[in-house]
């Protein structure tokens, strides 16, 4: 299943755009589902899957692109599942503590990164930082908690079009 939904105006409530069931989510099913929908966004939330994020380079190439940006839902699921299974399993866990709020906010994330760290070179959380180090740049260049596609987003994200005039978000509903 493929879908989108966008903010038709500042401070609306997200519509649903465009819903697809497709045999496979690839590039091509993301490309044609892109090419039905009207105008060109300015945002654009995804999964950050390589399909997806293909099928948006070629359907809006050129001048200005859109800033992409990753689901929050997606970063945290992977990096719960970057953590080994007993500190993931271990409530009182300083880093399962931390967890849930980690990318609320940069200074949240700047803490969670510190107790990460501290850990990681105490052992046995290395592909965690790894994951982290790698993926640091997505986490601090989202967009603000509470300002995702299911919430409301900030008059700054408003574009030229008058088909989107905020945000619209991709991703596989799966």
């Amino acid at each position: 299943m493929l879908g989108a939904v966008g903010y038709p105006r500042a401070g609306a409530r997200p519509l649903v755009w465009r819903l697809e069931a497709v045999p496979d989510a690839d590039a091509v099913a993301w490309q044609k589902f892109l090419a039905a929908v009207p105008g060109r966004p300015g945002l654009l939330v995804t999964d950050g899957g390589p399909a997806v994020l293909h099928a948006i380079a070629a359907s809006w190439p050129g001048d200005p692109a859109p800033v992409l940006h990753r689901c929050e839902w997606h970063l945290r699921r992977a990096l719960t599942q970057s953590l080994p299974e007993h500190v993931r399993n271990d409530p009182a866990h300083p880093l399962t503590k931390a967890l849930p709020g980690c990318l609320a906010s940069t200074a949240n994330w700047a803490a969670f990164e510190k107790t990460l760290r501290r850990r990681a070179r105490a052992g046995g959380l290395q592909a965690t930082w790894a994951w982290a180090h790698r993926h640091r740049g997505l986490i601090l260049a989202r967009p603000p908690a509470g300002t995702g596609p299911a919430r409301t987003p900030p008059a700054r994200w408003k574009t030229s079009s008058a088909t989107w005039t905020t945000a619209w978000a991709t991703g596989p509903t799966r």
